[in-house]
């Protein structure tokens, strides 16, 4: 899917709300990230344009990712041995929540974050879908949780949910972030290097 280029700032215009596709959004915030750190490695007039898109960006990746966190059954999984249980749901909600008050705290507002701001949210973020999708690929939920505590079908919505946008959006930190990290702050991707393990 190819997407639109649009003035700097615009995320919402650059929305495809018309598609059925629940991964589009996501694939267009990427977009958005990939152009706008791009744009910032060149000293350009719409420098704050730019870093209020990517902000605009990672904000809604955030909060996708948050509402996926959100589904009840997260409490319920359980992790084969081996399998990162850290973080939980409940301390994902906190991570969440203090990477989205980083971006938009009074020192960010008017002037934009800067660029090392934005990529470390960015690390975070990439670091939180990354477990996500993890514990989702490898967890169980037991017959005694199945269904207990909300209906069957809900739950089966929100697994599908999550078995469309996690794995795509590992996908995407794969194919357009790390790439992108690497080329923007050395040092920055040696320490993720270092953190996680890709494919």
């Amino acid at each position: 899917m190819k997407t639109k280029r649009v003035l700097p700032g615009s995320l919402m215009k650059m929305m495809p709300i018309d598609r059925v596709d629940p991964t589009a959004e996501i694939r267009v915030a990427f977009d958005a990230i990939q152009q706008s750190f791009t744009a910032l490695i060149r000293p350009s007039a719409k420098e704050q344009r730019y870093l209020r898109l990517c902000k605009q960006a990672i904000l809604h990746l955030l909060g996708q990712a948050r509402g996926l966190n959100s589904f009840p059954f997260w409490d319920d999984v359980e992790l084969p041995r081996g399998v990162a249980s850290d973080p939980d749901p409940q301390a994902r909600r906190l991570e969440f929540d203090e990477i989205r008050a980083s971006l938009t705290s009074e020192d960010c507002e008017g002037t934009g974050s800067n660029i090392g701001e934005l990529l470390d949210a960015m690390i975070r973020t990439d670091g939180l879908y990354r477990t996500m999708a993890t514990q989702f690929a490898h967890g169980r939920l037991s017959e005694d949780d199945y269904g207990l505590d909300q209906d069957v079908d809900e739950l089966r919505l929100h697994r599908f949910q999550c078995a469309a946008i996690l794995p795509t959006a590992v996908k995407l930190l794969d194919d357009k972030w790390i790439p992108l990290l690497k080329k923007l702050d050395a040092k920055r991707y040696r320490r993720w290097k270092g953190d996680h393990v890709t494919g």
